[in-house]
C-alpha cells in the first residue's frame, strides 16, 4: 500500500483486511512473483489458503503453460515503461491441474512504496463454454444452410441482400461475395419485369409485416435459359419489435415444372386413348345389347312359341286322346254286359282293362293340365296354384302348403302364366332334386305395386359357390321373370333347403 493510502487514514492491516474479505479474486505480484493473495483467489485456485499461494516461486504456476510466454512478455512491458493491456483473458491452471478460463483486469499500485501488479480475477470458464457452443451452433447452422439444396437469403429494408447460400448463388451464377452487394435489381436475369415482381414481393412483407409466399417466378438468366423458382419471404424484427429486413426460402423448382409438363403431355395422350378406346367401348356396348335385346326378344318369342305348342298340344290330349280312351272304357264297359256268359275270370280281366283305361284318361287329362292350365283360365291364378300344389301332393308324395294374401283378384295372363309356371319348375326341382318332405308355396303382394311368389323346401339343399346357376329350370325362370319385368332369385345352404323368391311388377296391386 502506498503513502496515499496512509495519508487517507486506512492501514495496511486494514487495507488487507478489506481486500481480503471481498467475493474478489485479487493477486499483487511484483515482477511475476506473488506478494499478495485474498481468500477469494486460494479458493478460485484450488489452494487451502492464501498463503499456500504465495508460496508458489511464480505466478506462471498459476497459468496455462501456453500463457507464459505472453505474461513474461507483459511483465517485460511494465517494466520497460509500455503500458500494458489493462483487461485481457487467459488460460489457468489450479492446483490439482486443471485449466479454466478467467478474465484479468490489472492496474500499476504501490505496495509499501514498490511498484506492484494488482490483478482481479474472475472466472469466466462458463462463458466461454457458451460461446464456444455458440461458435459451433452458428458453424452448424451456416453448413445447414450452406448445404441445403433449398435458397436461403437475408434483405435489409432496402431489398439489398445480406446473405445468401450457396444453393442461392449458384442458382444465380454468382459468388456469395458478389452476391452481398446486390439488389435485385442487380440480379443477373434478362427480365426487368422479373426484377420489379421480386421487389414488390418485398415490399408486400415489408408494408404487412407478415410472411409472404410467392407465387411460382419465371427466371430469364443471361444466356437465354427459362427457370422456375418460387419462395417463401419472412419479416424480421430487432428485439423491440423494429423490422430489420425479410428472411427468404425458396427451391429451384425447374426440374419439376419440366416432369409436371411431361407428366401433363402424358395424361393428354392418355386421356386421348382413353376417350377413343370408351368410345369404341360403348360402340362395342351398344351393339352387344343389341344383341341382347335380339336375343332376348328370341327367348321371348321361343317361350311364346312354347306355350302355344303346349296349347295345342294339350287341348289334342284333351279333345281327341281323352275322349278316345272314354269311348275305348265304355266299350269294354259294354262288352263285359253284353257277354255275360264269359266266365268269371274274363269278366275280371275286363274290369281291369276298364281301370287302366281310366287311369291312362286321368294321366292325359293330368299331362294336358300341365302342358296348358285350363283352370288359369277360368279360375284364376290363386286356384290355379292351389290346385297344381293339391295334384303334385298326390303325385310326388310331398306335402306341399299353399298360402296367399292380399292377392288381386284379376291379373294379366301373361303375368299370372309366368309365376304359376315358376312355381311349377320349382316344384318339379324339389321333387329331383331336393329329398325334401315338404315345401311351402306362398303368393302375396307387396308394397310398390309388386306380386311376389316364393316357394320353400326343407331339404338338403346346396353350396351357391359351387352351383353354376346354369341349369335350364333356373334360367327358364329368371328368364320369364327378366321377360314379365321382374327378377328370379335362388338362395340355399347345405342342410337348410332351398328358396326361390320372385318379385314381379303390376298395375293395381295395393301399396
Amino acid at each position: 500500500m502506498d503513502n496515499a493510502t496512509r495519508a487517507n487514514g486506512m492501514s495496511v492491516d486494514n487495507y488487507r483486511t478489506l481486500i481480503d474479505a471481498s467475493p474478489q479474486a485479487l493477486l499483487v505480484h511484483r515482477n511475476l512473483v506473488p506478494r499478495y493473495a485474498n481468500r477469494a483467489l486460494a479458493t478460485l485456485f484450488g489452494y487451502e489458503d492464501e498463503k499456500a499461494v504465495l508460496r508458489v516461486a511464480s505466478t506462471l504456476e498459476l497459468a496455462h503453460p501456453v500463457e507464459h510466454e505472453r505474461l513474461r512478455a507483459l511483465a517485460s512491458a511494465r517494466v520497460s515503461g509500455e503500458l500494458p493491456p489493462q483487461r485481457y483473458e487467459m488460460r489457468c491452471r489450479r492446483r490439482d491441474g486443471t485449466f479454466f478460463w478467467v478474465e484479468v483486469i490489472s492496474s500499476a499500485v504501490s505496495w509499501d512504496g514498490e511498484p506492484v501488479v494488482q490483478a482481479g480475477i474472475v472466472d469466466i470458464s462458463w462463458r466461454r463454454i457458451a460461446e464456444e457452443q455458440l461458435r459451433e451452433s452458428r458453424k452448424l447452422l451456416r453448413t445447414v444452410i450452406e448445404t441445403l439444396p433449398m435458397f436461403v437469403f437475408v434483405k435489409d429494408l432496402d431489398s439489398n441482400y445480406i446473405m445468401a447460400n450457396k444453393a442461392m448463388t449458384d442458382f444465380y451464377g454468382s459468388d456469395q461475395e458478389d452476391f452481398a452487394t446486390m439488389t435485385p435489381i442487380s440480379l443477373p436475369i434478362q427480365s426487368e419485369e422479373e426484377k420489379q415482381m421480386i421487389l414488390g414481393d418485398d415490399r408486400v412483407v415489408f408494408e404487412t409485416r407478415q410472411p409472404y409466399i410467392q407465387p411460382v417466378v419465371p427466371v430469364t438468366k443471361p444466356d437465354g435459359t427459362q427457370t422456375f423458382r418460387y419462395s417463401i419471404k419472412i419479416p424480421l424484427f430487432s428485439d423491440n419489435g423494429e423490422l430489420t429486413g425479410l428472411l427468404g426460402v425458396g427451391e429451384d423448382i425447374t426440374e419439376r415444372k419440366r416432369v409436371e409438363k411431361d407428366l401433363q403431355r402424358v395424361y393428354d395422350e392418355l386421356e386421348q386413348r382413353v376417350e377413343e378406346r370408351t368410345a369404341a367401348l360403348r360402340q362395342s356396348e351398344a351393339a352387344l345389347t343389341a344383341r341382347q335385346g335380339e336375343l332376348r326378344k328370341l327367348a321371348g318369342n321361343l317361350l311364346m312359341a312354347q306355350e302355344s305348342e303346349r296349347r295345342s298340344f294339350a287341348r289334342e290330349l284333351h279333345d281327341d286322346l281323352t275322349q278316345r280312351l272314354a269311348i275305348l272304357a265304355l266299350d269294354v264297359d259294354a262288352l263285359g254286359r253284353e257277354h255275360s256268359e264269359v266266365p268269371v275270370s274274363m269278366r275280371e280281366q275286363l274290369r281291369g282293362l276298364q281301370g287302366r283305361i281310366a287311369d291312362i284318361a286321368s294321366d292325359a287329362q293330368g299331362m294336358a293340365r300341365r302342358l296348358h292350365p285350363s283352370i288359369l283360365d277360368d279360375l284364376g291364378l290363386v286356384k290355379a296354384l292351389k290346385a297344381e300344389c293339391a295334384h303334385f301332393s298326390n303325385r310326388e308324395g310331398i306335402q306341399v302348403a299353399f298360402e296367399h294374401r292380399d292377392v288381386p283378384a284379376t291379373l294379366p295372363r301373361t303375368l299370372s302364366l309366368c309365376l304359376y309356371r315358376i312355381a311349377q319348375e320349382s316344384l318339379r326341382n324339389i321333387s329331383k332334386h331336393a329329398a325334401s318332405p315338404d315345401a311351402v308355396v306362398d303368393l302375396f303382394a307387396a308394397g310398390k305395386g309388386q306380386i311376389c311368389l316364393s316357394v320353400q323346401d326343407h331339404g338338403g339343399g346346396f353350396c351357391m359357390a359351387k352351383a353354376d346357376g346354369k341349369g335350364l329350370g333356373l334360367v327358364s325362370m329368371r328368364e320369364r321373370a327378366r321377360l314379365a319385368g321382374g327378377t328370379c332369385s335362388v338362395s340355399s345352404e347345405l342342410g337348410e333347403g332351398t328358396r326361390v323368391d320372385v318379385r314381379l311388377p303390376v298395375a293395381g296391386v295395393a301399396e
